[in-house]
């Protein structure tokens, strides 16, 4: 019973970890503009580089 328990914690914490990394890469490529595009003045389109994702 007591090694039940003990598994059951341990995926609750692997679960709420992964999705905390999974947040807060998604989060902080959102604030790099990550697949956003600007126009620059000759009109030429680029888009913004992201931190993690290629």
């Amino acid at each position: 019973m007591r090694v039940k328990c003990v598994v059951r914690w341990l995926a609750t914490v692997a679960m709420v970890t992964a999705f905390a990394v999974l947040g807060a890469v998604v989060l902080i490529e959102w604030m790099a503009g990550c697949g956003e595009t600007y126009i620059d003045s000759k009109g030429v389109r680029h888009a913004y580089e992201c931190v993690f994702i290629r």
